[in-house]
């Protein structure tokens, strides 16, 4: 198996700095000289690029309008072990195909191994492919940049596939959908609500269970850095939404995760990476200022940097270098304003706040609550207690619609 992975990038070259290459050579860098001295510094020391393994070896090119259109002859679509294992020998090969451009690659959890059905056969699974990866590493002295979760997403895959004929599709759908209406209400779509922000303890503890896991890989595989990208952490709707607990409880789970890198030594630095909206309506990790301003009021600000994608700035209104600009330069004052609520609805709010977030009152969720849990007791809980399969509606167009009646 690995001998076939190995052969098939051989036909392609090292891609090489040639700045005085032809028009037809497409495969060259033209401008990019990683010697080259740029104010006081190589090109190869400013710019640290990484390939990140969930577009260029997970990412299908699909759209909300279509499949996928990108065809990978090594990998066979499943969740198995053996095709995480030879897509990895086959990503390795092609970091080394770009020569002394690149020296890391990034990558998410659920991106290089797959999810099991509970949490120790997927922490398993972490274990196999990551030893596969230290190896790969080892032998081509590319290093990991930094490792992040996939704790945002609800399912890796659509639905159903498309079949060859229309009758084949259609009973494709009929087949799914038969499971789909059987598993309602028993399974849920976990991280639908956020995860550390989750008004659900029993999440907030699968996520922090993930994230034990992914410090520990992260420091087995020599990251750099492990990054925090709250995809899901925000709401769609303030009608149904505590933010000030949402908030305390996001940054309880950010403390929890220092204490836990202290713990087992890891030496990479904790990265937030923000982002204004998509999926949620509005993220917390905003922008930069905002994040500056969450880790100033909740006394993380010496733990954490930010990690900034400049189109996520743009995505708030921003220009390009905006958020570059000012995470180098602003040293931010704490602030956080207290959550204000429309005053006629105030009495049925505090109603709502009651019932969502029931599970931090007690046990488990209340140490969270007061910022005395840690991740080993949040994966404790999880192996006791399973992975989350009810995850409850937050009935946003309900409280929505009373607004309206009231307007």
């Amino acid at each position: 198996m690995i001998r076939v992975c190995l052969c098939v990038c051989a036909d392609i070259p090292k891609i090489e700095y040639k700045p005085e290459a032809n028009l037809e050579d497409a495969l060259c860098f033209r401008h990019y000289d990683a010697s080259k001295i740029v104010l006081g510094k190589s090109m190869e020391e400013w710019l640290r690029f990484s390939v990140v393994y969930w577009h260029t070896f997970r990412g299908v090119g699909s759209d909300p309008f279509g499949p996928g259109t990108i065809s990978r002859p090594w990998d066979d679509g499943t969740e198995s072990l053996d095709n995480a294992k030879r897509r990895l020998n086959v990503a390795f090969q092609f970091f080394q195909k770009l020569g002394k451009t690149l020296k890391y690659y990034a990558f998410h959890d659920r991106d290089i191994a797959p999810e099991g059905k509970t949490l120790e056969e997927t922490n398993a699974n972490l274990d196999t492919v990551t030893d596969l990866a230290l190896e790969l590493q080892g032998k081509t002295g590319v290093k990991l940049l930094w490792a992040t979760l996939k704790y945002y997403a609800f399912h890796d895959r659509d639905i159903a596939p498309e079949g060859k004929t229309l009758e084949e599709t259609n009973a494709n759908l009929d087949t799914v959908t038969d499971l789909a209406l059987e598993l309602q209400g028993k399974t849920g779509v976990k991280y639908m609500n956020g995860a550390a922000t989750s008004p659900d303890v029993h999440v907030f503890a699968q996520a922090g269970a993930q994230v034990k896991k992914g410090l520990e890989i992260a420091k087995k595989l020599g990251a750099e850095n492990f990054v925090f990208w709250g995809g899901r952490e925000g709401y769609f709707s303030l009608l149904n939404t505590d933010l000030k607990k949402e908030l305390d409880h996001y940054a309880a789970f950010l403390q929890m995760a220092v204490e836990y890198k202290k713990k087992i030594g890891f030496s990479g630095q904790l990265l937030i990476e923000p982002k204004p909206k998509e999926p949620t309506k509005h993220q917390y990790d905003y922008d930069a200022l905002t994040v500056i301003a969450f880790l100033h009021t909740y006394g993380l600000e010496k733990d954490f940097k930010l990690n900034i994608e400049p189109n996520h700035t743009t995505l708030a209104g921003h220009g390009y270098e905006h958020d570059i600009v000012l995470s180098s330069k602003c040293v931010f004052s704490p602030l956080l304003h207290k959550h204000t609520v429309f005053n006629f609805l105030k009495t049925k709010q505090t109603f709502v706040f009651q019932e969502r977030y029931s599970s931090f009152n007690q046990s488990l969720g209340e140490k969270i609550a007061t910022g005395k849990c840690t991740l080993e007791e949040c994966e404790a809980f999880i192996q006791e207690n399973g992975v989350p399969t009810n995850t409850a509606s937050g009935r946003q167009e309900k409280w929505e619609n009373l607004l309206n009646c009231y307007l």
